[in-house]
């Protein structure tokens, strides 16, 4: 299937904007977890808020998985 350029002009538009939209998620997921392993290692913090902390920081590395491999499925790979 030939797709005219207009159309190819199109497709590029909308891988653009999902790949902008998968680096925003991504730069949010790196503050949380950032977030999520200081408080891992705080010793202050209640053990309650301790396995909060790991809990989000499972959560946000098994997002970022689903990601690269959605991004690998699509031909990007670091």
């Amino acid at each position: 299937m030939t797709l005219t350029p207009l159309e190819n002009t199109i497709l590029n538009a909308y891988r653009l904007a999902s790949g902008l939209t998968a680096a925003t998620l991504v730069a949010g997921l790196l503050q949380k977890g950032a977030v999520a392993d200081r408080g891992v290692l705080d010793r202050s913090l209640s053990m309650a808020d301790r396995t909060k902390a790991i809990k989000n920081a499972r959560i946000v590395n098994d997002t970022l998985a689903q990601v690269a491999a959605i991004q690998e499925m699509s031909g990007i790979s670091a």
